[in-house]
């Protein structure tokens, strides 16, 4: 049986006191966003001795960011942490105080409990960097385009054309004509502005010259992904009305159709029974 996840999950989750964002991706059952590939994924899990199939390991990895149970839970650590939890698993065996080297590294830790064991699955995390500000603009004008293509698909559906008449299909195609010619307008124009400038949150005062923050932009990165989010849900429920809607229009059509059978097997009927009267 195929098993069914979203490609990416991105969560804020706390571990110790501190926030955290973690994002995970899925493409094509090979690269997680830790750049572990499938098979070092399954050679991870064999070693802990609970093996765990690449897919069944990201559903849990999935499961845990969006359901935390207490059978799937996340942590992060430092090396150091990590080699006391293996020091404690192998009885205070190997433990080397010394690897100051690593001592900036951090782990994802995915732990599965289950009646009798606890299984700890580490996950190393890679240090990228902070984010740019020419990232975090790159970031916003893809939010800004993407929300403008959402908006201008979903108004783009217009309702089911059944039962017009042609004039006034001809009107909604002109109207349509016109929407799109003015949304189009709008998104170039949306691309001409400053991106910083042209949102409503207005980051940049008009009596003070200085940049925004980076707390700044990602207040107004996370405004956009909210907007971006809630023009997709009302596009997905949109979509949905309009499936309804043609759904009942095709039920009273074969309804209609069977009528319109049945009415013309009456008439043939009663035309044979007028004829048979008439030659009587």
């Amino acid at each position: 049986m195929a098993l069914s996840f979203p490609p990416c999950v991105s969560v804020t989750k706390e571990f110790r006191g501190v926030h955290f964002e973690v994002q995970s991706f899925l493409k094509d059952f090979h690269c997680l966003h830790l750049e572990l590939r499938d098979k070092n994924i399954e050679e991870l899990t064999r070693k802990t001795g609970s093996f765990k199939r690449f897919q069944i390991f990201v559903c849990m990895l999935q499961n845990a960011l969006t359901q935390p149970s207490e059978t799937l839970h996340l942590d992060v650590v430092s090396y150091g942490d990590l080699e006391i939890l293996r020091r404690n698993k192998s009885n205070g065996t190997s433990f080397n105080e010394n690897l100051s080297f690593n001592r900036d590294k951090r782990f994802l830790i995915l732990t599965y409990v289950t009646e009798f064991d606890k299984i700890h699955y580490p996950l190393p995390l890679n240090y990228v960097g902070s984010v740019s500000v020419d990232h975090l603009n790159n970031m916003i004008r893809e939010l800004r385009l993407e929300l403008c293509r959402i908006k201008f698909n979903g108004k783009m559906c217009p309702s089911s054309p059944c039962g017009r008449s042609g004039s006034d299909q001809t009107a909604e195609v002109v109207r349509l004509q016109e929407q799109n010619k003015k949304l189009v307008q709008e998104i170039y124009r949306l691309q001409a502005q400053p991106i910083l400038q042209a949102h409503p949150l207005n980051l940049l005062n008009d009596s003070c010259t200085q940049a925004p923050t980076a707390h700044d932009i990602r207040s107004l990165v996370d405004n956009l992904e909210n907007e971006l989010f809630e023009e997709k849900s009302k596009a997905a429920r949109e979509a949905t009305r309009h499936r309804q809607e043609v759904s009942r229009l095709r039920a009273e059509l074969d309804a209609s159709n069977s009528c319109q059978r049945s009415l013309n097997r009456r008439v043939e009927q009663l035309t044979k029974e007028l004829i048979l009267f008439k030659r009587g």
